[in-house]
């Protein structure tokens, strides 16, 4: 019966593999530290413009900022998204071990 029961738990085995999917030219990229990180102008620039121009940057800097936050999100979710993974493992791992010891719950 043990065999029959390793044969299932090897079946049942399940392996997460994360995959870089970063383009091949952009692997090794080195960032230029000398450049701004931030090329959003503030409100006080911004009120120098036109209104047209006006418009314009706040449309970048709204897209920019969404971007950004959808990126934040994105991030969140794939770590609760381990951790949640990683939490059934460990119950699925627990419920086979009560299985081959023979408890009734």
């Amino acid at each position: 019966m043990s065999d029959n029961t390793a044969e299932k738990q090897d079946e049942l085995d399940l392996e997460v593999e994360i995959v870089d999917d970063v383009p091949e030219e952009d692997k090794n990229k080195v960032r230029n530290e000398d450049a701004p990180k931030d090329n959003v102008p503030d409100d006080e620039e911004i009120k120098q413009y036109s209104k047209d121009v006006q418009k314009r940057l706040n449309k970048i800097k709204y897209e920019y900022h969404e971007e950004r936050r959808l990126k934040e999100a994105a991030e969140r979710e794939k770590e609760e998204a381990v951790t949640n993974l990683q939490k059934l493992l460990d119950e699925n791992k627990k419920l086979r071990k009560t299985l081959d010891d023979g408890k009734v719950f």
